[in-house]
């Protein structure tokens, strides 16, 4: 009988450690543009008209948008904090507070209903050589306590060109 209940056991955990690691996917780098995100291979990539890219799992979607310098020179001299609050600002988001991440990016968190649908957003902004990019988590609501430590992992492994971090801090 033990050793019945033992091998029940076994493959009880193996199973288990079958299906979740189906579930979680393996680790898989995105690169575009000059911008590499590490994600998992439970993410595709698809177009969306107005995004640099575009990424997509049953869990979360991530939107990248890369606004170049050339297109506005007068941007480059702009710290993090300053796209930051213009991000906030011409998307008229309210009661939204900019923090910095010990990586250097800064972000912000905020909620929106699409389609009458709850979402809750963790917003990165980035600032590399030539641009500054803002790459946007984004979940339901109901899910985003569950998926908030991802979206921060995700958001630590973006690396620009050969750093490892954003070029310019807050």
């Amino acid at each position: 009988m033990k050793k019945l209940l033992k091998r029940i056991l076994v493959l009880t955990i193996a199973v288990a450690t079958f299906v979740f690691a189906g579930c979680f996917g393996s680790p898989k780098t995105f690169s575009k543009e000059g911008m590499s995100i590490e994600l998992t291979d439970q993410f595709v990539e698809k177009e969306y008209i107005s995004m640099t890219c575009y990424y997509e799992s049953p869990e979360m979607i991530v939107t990248v948008l890369k606004e170049e310098f050339s297109l506005n020179p007068s941007v480059e001299s702009w710290t993090l904090t300053k796209y930051a609050q213009t991000v906030v600002s011409v998307n008229g988001l309210t009661d939204v507070e900019i923090s910095k991440s010990e990586q250097g990016y800064a972000f912000f968190e905020y909620s929106k209903t699409v389609s009458g649908k709850d979402y809750t957003y963790f917003a990165t902004c980035h600032k590399s050589e030539d641009a500054f990019w803002l790459i946007q988590f984004a979940c339901f609501t109901k899910n985003y306590d569950s998926q908030k430590s991802n979206m921060e992992k995700y958001a630590d492994s973006i690396t620009f060109g050969t750093s490892s971090t954003s070029v310019d801090g807050l």
